[in-house]
C-alpha cells in the first residue's frame, strides 16, 4: 500500500500548492512522505541528478520506474510529433537506465516488488528499443 499512495501522489508537491506538512497532517507515513519528497523534481536539478536521488530510495524508485513505464506506452506517442516522440524515447531510456542499474553489480537490479510490475514494464522497454539495459556510467 505505501508504493500506491505514493504513485497516486507522486506529482503533488511538484504541480500543486500542497506542502510536505499538508501530506504529514493528512496522515500519511513518514515513508511514503519520503518517496513522495524524493519523487519531486525541483526545477534546479539536472535530471540525472533527479533519477540518480529517486535510485536511492526504494519505494521512490519504483514508483519512477512505474510512472517512467506508463509514459512510454504507445498511446502516449502516437499524437506527438516524430522528433518529440524520439526525443522522449532517448530521455526515458536513459531514465530507465540509471534507474534500474545499480552500480555495485554488474547488471540490472531487481528490486523486491519487480516481479509484480515486470509485466508492465516489458511492454514499455520494447516501445523504447530497449532488449537489454546499460550501464548508465
Amino acid at each position: 500500500m505505501p508504493c500506491v499512495l505514493a504513485a497516486l501522489l507522486h506529482d503533488v508537491l511538484e504541480d500543486t500548492a500542497v506542502t510536505s506538512d499538508d501530506l504529514r497532517a493528512a496522515g500519511i507515513t513518514d515513508q511514503q512522505l519520503l518517496g513522495v519528497e524524493t519523487l519531486t523534481h525541483a526545477d534546479d536539478v539536472d535530471d540525472e541528478t533527479y533519477w540518480r536521488s529517486v535510485r536511492s530510495v526504494p519505494l521512490a524508485r519504483l514508483v519512477k520506474i512505474a510512472d517512467v513505464t506508463d509514459n512510454t506506452a504507445p498511446d502516449r506517442f502516437a499524437d506527438l510529433e516524430p522528433s518529440t516522440a524520439d526525443c522522449l524515447r532517448t530521455k526515458y531510456r536513459r531514465a530507465l537506465s540509471v534507474l534500474l542499474w545499480d552500480e555495485t553489480a554488474t547488471g540490472p537490479v531487481r528490486p523486491a516488488d519487480w516481479d509484480g510490475f515486470v509485466e508492465i514494464v516489458t511492454p514499455s522497454l520494447a516501445t523504447l528499443g530497449v532488449d537489454a539495459l546499460e550501464s548508465p556510467a
